[in-house]
């Protein structure tokens, strides 16, 4: 986000009108969700204050990006795991950089709702498309828009960034030369370097929610730490070792630590973790 610019104030759709839209839509083909697309719905509303309503011809410039990106990636063809996880990880960047959203607009599920409804409705249901239905939580912006098609890419771009260069004495050589990028050097690498499922267990816990330097310390910490013990099951190791965490989070003041303490910390904890583990690493609970 371009730290310069005025904050940007977006449509919102309230929530009892947005829940009847999604639930009217979201059976729509690709092609009925495109023609549905609206810049400027009836109803929507603006925080009244605190920024400038964003313009028409922004709007549609973000339209025709998003669905370009999604173009670049083989749209309307159905995705594949591979694409899926491309999509992901190059929206949240390219959504970060080009919304201009403060994280108090952002906060507002209304934005979400507007952008999953009316701007490009077609996208949730390319993303999500199930069997023949797409959740109506993936075009409503509830929980600060945390299961939207878009919102949640924005807020796991907006918690992983990394502001500047990453250092640190326990980076693994073992890591081959894109990972260490993505962990050291790409402002969106954490994004990009973590699954689903981790995204989901860094991004979406409410007790993390909001905390940029513990997201991206808990990132770093397992990213590490699952390379240093060779792990292997990342996703396992984060759900186990954050138990641990949030009972040294009753003695100790994460708050009061710098980052680069925080790691420290935290790569303790997942390396006794996986060394507890690592016999039962396919999955089971020990």
């Amino acid at each position: 986000m371009n730290q310069g610019i005025a904050t940007l104030l977006y449509p919102q759709i309230l929530s009892s009108v947005a829940r009847t839209r999604a639930e009217s839509i979201c059976r729509c083909s690709l092609h009925e969700l495109e023609d549905m697309s609206e810049l400027s719905p009836s109803g929507v509303t603006y925080t009244p204050t605190g920024g400038s309503r964003i313009e028409e011809h922004h709007l549609e410039k973000l339209r025709q990006g998003i669905r370009q990106k999604a173009r670049a990636l083989g749209y309307p063809d159905t995705l594949n795991a591979q694409k899926t996880s491309l999509f992901d990880s190059g929206m949240a960047e390219w959504l970060h950089q080009h919304m201009d959203i403060r994280p108090s607009e952002a906060s507002r599920p209304g934005v979400w709702s507007y952008m999953g409804l009316y701007l490009v409705p077609e996208m949730a249901r390319w993303r999500f498309p199930g069997d023949d239905v797409t959740s109506v939580k993936r075009f409503l912006g509830s929980t600060r828009g945390m299961r939207n098609v878009l919102g949640r890419l924005w807020w796991r771009a907006e918690y992983l960034k990394q502001p500047e260069t990453f250092r640190h004495s326990r980076i693994p050589s073992t890591l081959d030369q894109e990972e260490r990028y993505l962990l050291t050097e790409d402002p969106y690498g954490l994004v990009k370097i973590l699954g689903e499922d981790e995204l989901v267990g860094i991004t979406e816990r409410p007790t993390l929610a909001g905390n940029r330097v513990f997201c991206r310390a808990v990132t770093r910490a397992l990213v590490i730490a699952n390379e240093e013990t060779q792990f292997g099951n990342r996703s396992f190791l984060l759900r186990e070792a954050m138990k641990r965490v949030y009972r040294l989070g009753g003695v100790m003041v994460f708050e009061a630590l710098s980052e680069t303490e925080l790691v420290d910390e935290l790569l303790d904890v997942f390396t006794s973790t996986a060394a507890t583990l690592k016999p039962n690493c396919s999955g089971a609970t020990p």
